[in-house]
């Protein structure tokens, strides 16, 4: 009676705790199911406000975790063609070899499961082993701690483009409710990420079309540079300066084949560029050239062909592809940058598009480069002959007079005159030498070109060279110190080569200085080394910096402004010393300027038909009667007196008719003849008297003010006769003239 009574009351508590339980199920589902239609529709909002497919996983993950807990999210393409799938969004924890843009093979994986049925899966695994059979490709993620996973198709336009995977660490924290939520919020989002998909595929296409434009347009502006009138290595500088404003890189330079290595022909940018040959190995711009490959090298820093000065300068990456024409590697482009990866797919297209076109035209503009060179050439070689004959002209009318007055002057020291006269005539006769010693040196640096070795001494090149540069250095307040060696050894040269070797050099060093605003020194030095000759001229100017420093013997470089230098000379001076056999390079010295080095070998001597000259048969020192043969009645009269006054007969003849009547009534000890007269010259009277006796052809001694010319020097080297160039002084003649009879034993 007590427990029914007591049933009775307590019956109704029980119901209305059932009813409230109820209830409060009934309001937690309404509130879960609110909270799901807010959800989906701020995930509605969410893909319908942006094309922008990174923010709008970004917010899908916030409210996809206000609906299902999980530790790691991601949504994943497949790629059918490849057999791959591709992770475009991940957030949570890291799971090996599975990151945004790997390509993840789609057999043994959930996915390919979720994708062949189009149906939501949902997996619990405890073990490893409760996958590896089955999904082996859920391995890494078991392994990363992931205990609990659902997955759900990405369905648009009836295809499964990709996978909605959602995971915990949490075993068998998914129940059929979440796995219904996965699936309409895969249903919800696979149009967005199917239009987001298309959006990007649209944006790469606009943006490889923009690359395809400016690789166009880059290439217009390379055939438009390498078309404009200017030097190969100009425009390959200018071509350079492209590449790095339109590939963002921090330099570009271009190398290309040369002896020795790959050598430096442009390198624009902020840094500079010392290694101005590289040799043909241990280095990228070497490989590049021996494989003709592309070679990309991301991790420079710690690339085992990395250069030195490239990784000191902070290069991380670098790209250097061959230069082809032709089937021929005709040079390697090296870009560069200080920071990492820089070189995406799109930039490597975007140079080699630029680069692939760039072969035949830098071919093109090298091979006028050489059509223009040759025509300057010509050009220079015309104007440097036309100033030889000019010279030769002048020099011819200058010497004769210069002569007389050098003679005369002579004469007139040599007789008793008073003191205070003696002054005065000896500053006539010195004066005079000076003025010889000018037109000397102008015959000598507008000879007419042409090869002409000698076995001789380099310190008298040199002192030829430095005494030509007397004045100059003297106006431009420049001291010189020479320090020849006395042991140096005589080699064959070409002395009128060398010496415009060393006055170019000579020159550049003097406006350095000049330009520098102050008084200079130069140093000159020579000594022999291991059976070589070595010339160094060291200034105390500015120096040159780095990239001057890589071209200063490159045909038409010039830093000067226009009309104050072709640029041939250092590149002539180059080409001179390379066909003697020997090597020239210039370094900045130690403290400040320019050190030259001239590197020559040591050559014997080579036989010279000077040395050849037959045996007088029959003259006598005795008699000592000469002949003076001359058109110049100044000259003639001149010799005639200072020879009578040695103790000589002396006869005259006007020309070369003349003189042959005499000779041929009378038999002279020597012959002291003019090349150069009009009516019968020296030469053909040389050859006549040779026709009738070489024993009388070898008593001539030849007087010329014609020595530029290649003719006459290629007739006196033949003849093997001495010859007095004007203007001589009477002790030179004199000289000459007993020398001759005591190398050749003469009788009456």
């Amino acid at each position: 009676m007590l427990l029914e009574r007591l049933a009775k009351q307590i019956a109704p508590a029980i119901e209305n705790t059932q009813l409230y339980e109820e209830r409060k199920k009934a309001e937690e589902e309404e509130r879960q199911a609110a909270e799901e239609s807010r959800v989906m529709a701020e995930i509605g909002k969410v893909i319908t406000s942006s094309l922008n497919i990174d923010e709008v996983y970004g917010r899908l993950t916030e409210e996809v975790g206000n609906l299902i807990h999980f530790d790691r999210i991601s949504v994943t393409i497949i790629d059918p063609t490849h057999g791959v799938t591709r992770p475009t969004y991940i957030a949570g924890i890291d799971v090996l070899d599975r990151h945004p843009g790997d390509n993840i093979p789609i057999s043994g994986t959930m996915t390919e499961e979720v994708a062949r049925s189009r149906l939501p899966k949902m997996l619990m695994a405890e073990h490893e082993d409760d996958l590896s059979s089955q999904f082996p490709g859920l391995v890494p993620a078991f392994r990363a701690g992931l205990r609990s996973f659902l997955g759900v198709p990405l369905v648009d336009h009836d295809e499964v483009i990709g996978v909605l995977q959602i995971r915990s660490k949490v075993p068998g924290v998914y129940s059929q409710r979440h796995l219904d939520l996965a699936e309409r919020i895969g249903n919800q989002i696979a149009g967005s990420i199917a239009n987001a998909q298309l959006h990007a595929k649209t944006r790469q296409a606009e943006e490889a079309e923009r690359l395809r434009s400016q690789e166009l347009a880059a290439i217009l502006e390379v055939a438009r540079i390498l078309n404009h009138p200017d030097s190969f290595n100009s425009k390959v500088s200018r071509v350079m300066e492209e590449l790095v404003r339109i590939c963002d890189v921090d330099s570009a330079t271009f190398r290309v084949p040369d002896e020795g290595g790959l050598r430096l022909v442009a390198a624009p940018g902020p840094f500079s560029i010392t290694d101005a040959l590289l040799p043909y190995q241990g280095n990228i711009p070497a490989l590049a050239f021996e494989q003709r490959e592309v070679i990309v090298a991301d991790d420079y820093q710690n690339h085992p062909l990395a250069i030195k000065s490239a990784v000191e300068r902070g290069t991380e990456t670098a790209f250097a592809p061959p230069v082809i024409s032709r089937g021929d590697v005709i040079g390697v482009v090296t870009v560069s940058v200080v920071h990492s990866n820089h070189f995406t797919p799109e930039r490597v297209s975007l140079v080699l598009g630029i680069i692939n076109g760039l072969g035949s035209l830098l071919e093109n503009a090298r091979l006028e480069d050489e059509r223009k060179r040759t025509e300057e050439r010509m050009h220079e070689t015309a104007r440097l002959a036309s100033i030889g004959e000019l010279a030769a002209g002048v020099a011819h009318e200058v010497n004769n007079p210069l002569t007389s007055v050098l003679g005369y002057s002579e004469m007139v020291l040599r007789s008793s005159i008073p003191d205070e006269y003696r002054k005065d005539i000896q500053t006539i006769s010195d004066d005079t030498q000076r003025v010889a010693k000018i037109v000397q040196h102008l015959l000598f640096f507008a000879r007419k070109s042409g090869t002409e070795k000698q076995y001789i001494d380099l310190n008298s090149i040199v002192n030829r060279a430095l005494e030509m540069k007397t004045y100059d250095f003297k106006v431009s307040n420049i001291s010189v110190n020479s320090e020849l060696s006395p042991k140096i050894l005589k080699t064959m040269v070409d002395e009128h080569q060398l010496v415009q070797v060393l006055l170019n050099i000579l020159t550049n060093a003097e406006q350095a200085i000049h330009e520098a605003g102050r008084a200079g020194h130069i140093d000159v030095r020579t000594r022999e080394l291991d059976n070589r000759l070595e010339i160094t001229i060291k200034d105390d100017g500015p120096g040159m910096p780095p990239e001057v420093l890589s071209k200063i013997f490159e045909p038409f470089f010039t830093t000067k402004e226009v009309g104050r230098g072709t640029g041939l000379g250092l590149s002539i001076s180059y080409g001179i010393v390379k066909q003697h056999g020997g090597d020239v390079w210039v370094e900045n010295s130690a403290a400040k300027g320019t050190k030259f080095h001239i590197n020559l070998p040591v050559a014997g001597p080579e036989e010279s038909a000077l040395s050849q000259v037959a045996p007088a048969a029959s003259l006598a020192k005795v008699t000592r009667h000469l002949l003076v043969v001359g058109d110049e009645p100044h000259i003639r009269d001149l010799l005639r007196r200072y020879l009578m006054s040695e103790r000589y007969t002396v006869d005259l003849a006007s020309g070369g008719r003349e003189a042959w009547r005499k000779l041929t009534n009378m038999e002279y000890s020597c012959i002291i003849l003019d090349l150069k007269m009009p009516g019968m010259s020296g030469r053909e009277l040389y050859q006549r008297m040779r026709r009738s006796s070489q024993t009388l052809a070898n008593k001539v001694v030849f007087i010329s003010g014609d020595t530029i010319s290649l003719d006459t020097r290629d007739f006196i080297s033949q003849m093997g006769n001495p010859l007095i160039t004007k203007p001589f002084s009477l002790g030179e003649l004199m000289r000459t003239v007993r020398d001759f009879w005591d190398r050749l034993p003469v009788t009456a």
